[in-house]
């Protein structure tokens, strides 16, 4: 028997990319950018663009760090006509543990004075954030010998507009604490 697969035809200018040997993203959040709001990342990510960014302080990488993102939550607002309500945007809450905790309290301190734009790493993909983002932090200690201590930062932010989704290959070598040579 053979395997046929379906193609997927463009309907007017909406077209889905039908991929049935798709290679999964993985997920957690893996690396944190802080980017100063009005800097704009360019897509598709070039390497000399966003280090100048970076060496200027316009960036602020956080190399590792674990989380998650929700995706998105439907902000509804009153609507007119037949609809009783219509989506106005998304509210969306993005979670990030950073280990770096000891030397890093004033700079958590300063970064909750400003509201940014970011982006984060997942497997293979950079999500950029071009929204007003609101960070809040803290570092709870727990009463277990065994955990760690760590900063928890919560950032937020409502836009009308999903995260813009590239490669993070170009910048790759930016978002990782250290490199291996030979």
């Amino acid at each position: 028997m053979a395997i046929v697969y379906k193609t997927c035809d463009p309907v007017g200018d909406l077209t889905y990319t039908c991929d049935p040997c798709a290679v999964p993203e993985m997920g957690m959040v893996r690396s944190l950018c802080l980017i100063k709001e009005g800097v704009t990342v360019a897509v598709p990510l070039n390497l000399g663009t966003f280090t100048a960014s970076v060496e200027a302080g316009d960036i602020i990488v956080i190399p590792e760090t674990r989380g998650s993102f929700d995706g998105g939550t439907p902000r509804m607002i009153p609507a007119y006509g037949d609809l009783t309500e219509r989506k106005a945007g998304d509210d969306y809450v993005l979670l990030i543990k950073d280990p770096n905790y000891a030397n890093n309290a004033d700079f958590w301190e300063e970064v909750e004075r400003h509201t940014w734009n970011l982006a984060f790493r997942s497997e293979t993909q950079l999500h950029y954030v071009d929204a007003s983002v609101q960070i809040m932090t803290k570092a709870p200690v727990e009463e277990d010998l065994n955990s760690q201590v760590v900063w928890n930062a919560e950032a937020r932010w409502f836009s009308k507009t999903k995260p813009v989704i590239t490669p993070v290959a170009p910048i790759a070598s930016l978002l990782k604490c250290f490199e291996i040579t030979a």
